[in-house]
């Protein structure tokens, strides 16, 4: 008897432990509602994006080459552009610019 007793209070001690770590958590996300209309991106709001996230490509890519040669003024001249047009687009980090980022900060 005296088993079963202690058994209850651990199984009771677990589901009260199990509740309150349920209740501390992260509350569920909400899901924007489906009837709600979605923003329409035109083809020329879109080719544009392409082309400015290309840009972007090709000019971390000039940055890294130039860092590659030696030239890290231009580098960073590279890095700054890359950076102002990374914050028009609303894009997430590129991880080259954040490197070569902190190589123009330590020159």
């Amino acid at each position: 008897m005296r088993r079963v007793t202690r058994l209850l209070r651990t199984t009771a001690g677990l589901i009260a432990l199990g509740a309150l770590l349920v209740s501390c958590g992260p509350a569920a996300r909400q899901s924007p509602p489906k009837n709600q209309p979605q923003p329409e991106v035109s083809d020329e709001q879109q080719r544009q994006r392409q082309e400015q996230e290309l840009q972007l490509q090709t000019l971390t890519d000039e940055a890294e080459d130039l860092f590659n040669r030696g030239e890290n003024d231009l580098a960073c001249e590279r890095v700054r552009q890359a950076q102002e047009l990374q914050s028009t687009l609303d894009v997430e980090f590129i991880d080259p610019l954040g490197e070569q980022a902190k190589a123009c900060i330590e020159l």
